[in-house]
C-alpha cells in the first residue's frame, strides 16, 4: 500500500495515538492472509516519528477489484496491482461485512497460517453464529466485532510485542473460576518481520463470549447522579436513584478479582521506595507529554515522597490496570468486568508486572469522581447546592465501594498510598485527555488541585 495513503488514513482513525506529531515515514509488515477470495490480509504498520518514537497498528485489508461504494468510509488507499495490471481497492477488512466472519470461522477451525495463530477454548467450538456481524463504535484504542449473541472479538489496534495481559488475565481468571469476567472464547496471536528483519510476536485480539443484556456502568451512575440531583433529599443514601449498593457490589466484585489473580499468578509485597519511583518516573513521563501538569509537578512529587514515610512495604500481584467505571458492565446477575490490558500505549513488559492493588482501587474511585465533575460540566455555571450535592453522590459512592471491597477480604494500603495513587490516576487522565478529548482535561486537572488542596492523608 502506498505510505502516503496509510499515513493519511492512519491520522484519521479513533484508535490512532500519534495525533499532533509528526510521521516521518511508515512500514508496513504483512502477517498473514486470512482468506483468498476475496483477498483479506492482516499487516502491522509501524509508524515512525520525527521525535525518534515508534508504534506499531494492526491493520486488516480486504482488496477489492473496483471500489466499494458502502465501504467509502473503510477506504485506504489503493492496492497492489491485480493479475490483469489493474489497481485494486484497499479497504479495513473488519468494516466489510462480507469477510468479517472469517476471523470468526478462523478461530473455531484454530487455524494458523504465515504469521497468524488462532485459538479455541475447548466449549467454543459448539457456539454457532446465524446472523451478520456488526463492528461497535466509539472504541478509542480497540476495534470489537458483535458475532450474533454469541461472541464478541476485540482486535487490538495499538500493539506491542510479547504476552497480552488481557489474554493472560482473562484466561486465569476464568480458571479461576471467578464469576465476574465474561469467559474467553479464544484469542489470535501474530508473528511478522520487523522494520530491520528481526521476528516480532504479539497478541491480536481476544474473543469472549457477549454480554447482550448488559448495560454500562458508567451510563448507569450517570443516571443515578442525575435523578439524586432532580430529587430534594439530603443525603444520596436515602435517594430513590441510589447507587451505593451497587457500588458496593463492585467493591467486592474487584476484591474478589484481586483475591483469585493473586491466588492464580502470584502476590508478594515491594519495599514503597521503589513504589515511589515508579510514581515520580510517571508523573516525569507526563509532564514531558502534557504542559498543563508542569505547575502540580513539585507538589504531586512530595505527596509521593510521603508514602515511603508512611508505608515501609506495598502488596504487589497481577491487577487490572487501567480500571474505571467504562471497563464494567452490569448483567442481570451482577456486575462483569472487561479489558484487562491495562494503559493503552505502556508497554507490555510494564504492564505484565506485579503492581500495588490500589491502582485499580484508585482507578475506580476517580471514576465515581469523573462521573460528578462530568455531569457538571454540562452546566454553564452550576450554583453552589449543585455541586455540594453532586460531591455528596461522588462520595457516597467512593465509600460504598471501599466498604464493599474491605468486606470481600481487599487490603490495599493506608490512605497516603492511596492518595498517591489517585493522584498518579489524575495525572494520567491529564495525558490521555490531551491526546483523545481536550475538551475534558480540565476534569482531572480540577481533581488535582482538590486533592493538592487537602492535608497529606485526608
Amino acid at each position: 500500500m502506498n505510505p502516503e495513503d496509510l499515513s493519511r488514513w492512519l491520522a484519521e482513525q479513533r484508535w490512532f495515538a500519534g495525533r499532533g506529531r509528526q510521521i516521518t515515514s511508515v512500514h508496513c509488515s504483512p502477517v498473514g492472509t486470512l482468506q483468498r477470495e476475496p483477498t483479506v490480509q492482516i499487516h502491522v504498520v509501524t509508524v515512525e516519528y520525527d521525535d525518534g518514537g515508534e508504534e506499531m497498528y494492526q491493520v486488516p485489508v480486504v482488496y477489492r477489484d473496483r471500489p466499494v461504494p458502502e465501504l467509502a468510509g473503510a477506504f485506504i488507499g489503493t492496492g497492489p496491482q491485480d493479475k490483469g495490471g489493474a489497481p485494486t481497492f484497499a479497504y479495513d477488512a473488519l468494516h466489510d461485512p462480507e469477510v468479517v466472519n472469517a476471523w470468526w470461522a478462523a478461530i473455531i477451525a484454530e487455524r494458523v497460517v504465515d504469521g497468524l495463530a488462532f485459538h479455541c477454548e475447548p466449549e467454543t467450538a459448539a457456539r454457532t453464529v446465524d446472523t451478520p456481524p456488526m463492528v461497535m463504535g466509539g472504541e478509542q484504542t480497540n476495534t470489537s466485532v458483535v458475532f450474533g449473541d454469541v461472541a464478541i472479538l476485540k482486535l487490538f489496534r495499538r500493539l506491542t510485542a510479547g504476552p497480552s495481559p488481557d489474554v493472560e488475565l482473562s484466561r486465569a481468571l476464568q480458571q479461576a473460576g471467578n464469576p465476574y469476567v465474561p469467559a474467553v472464547l479464544g484469542w489470535v496471536d501474530g508473528t511478522w518481520r520487523g522494520t530491520s528483519g528481526e521476528e516480532v510476536g504479539a497478541a491480536l485480539g481476544i474473543a469472549t463470549e457477549y454480554l447482550a443484556s448488559a448495560s454500562g456502568a458508567w451510563e448507569l451512575a450517570l443516571v443515578s447522579l442525575r435523578a439524586w440531583l432532580s430529587e430534594s433529599g439530603a443525603v444520596p443514601e436515602r435517594s430513590g436513584a441510589d447507587f451505593g449498593s451497587e457500588s458496593y457490589r463492585l467493591g467486592e466484585a474487584v476484591a474478589t478479582i484481586h483475591a483469585d489473580l493473586a491466588r492464580m499468578l502470584g502476590a508478594s509485597t515491594a519495599p514503597s521506595e521503589q513504589i515511589v519511583a515508579m510514581l515520580t518516573q510517571r508523573l516525569a513521563a507526563c509532564v514531558a507529554a502534557s504542559e498543563e501538569l508542569r505547575p502540580y509537578e513539585a507538589d504531586i512529587r512530595a505527596r509521593y515522597e510521603a508514602i515511603a514515610r508512611r508505608e515501609s512495604t506495598l502488596p504487589v500481584q497481577r491487577i487490572h490496570g487501567d480500571l474505571h467505571l467504562g471497563q464494567v458492565l452490569r448483567v442481570p446477575a451482577g456486575w462483569r468486568i472487561l479489558d484487562f490490558e491495562g494503559e493503552p500505549g505502556t508497554p507490555v513488559a510494564d504492564r505484565r508486572e506485579p503492581g500495588p492493588p490500589l491502582r485499580d482501587v484508585a482507578g475506580m474511585l476517580r471514576s465515581f469522581d469523573y462521573v460528578g465533575e462530568h455531569l457538571l460540566a454540562g452546566h454553564d455555571v452550576p450554583d453552589g447546592l449543585t455541586v455540594d450535592r453532586a460531591r455528596a453522590w461522588v462520595l457516597h459512592n467512593q465509600k460504598s465501594f471501599g466498604e464493599g471491597y474491605a468486606a470481600a477480604g481487599g487490603a490495599a494500603g493506608g490512605p497516603v498510598a492511596l492518595e498517591g495513587f489517585l493522584l498518579d490516576k489524575a495525572v494520567y487522565e491529564v495525558v490521555y485527555e490531551t491526546r483523545y478529548r481536550p475538551e475534558w482535561v480540565k476534569l482531572p486537572l480540577a481533581s488535582i488541585e482538590r486533592m493538592l488542596a487537602a492535608p497529606i492523608g485526608a
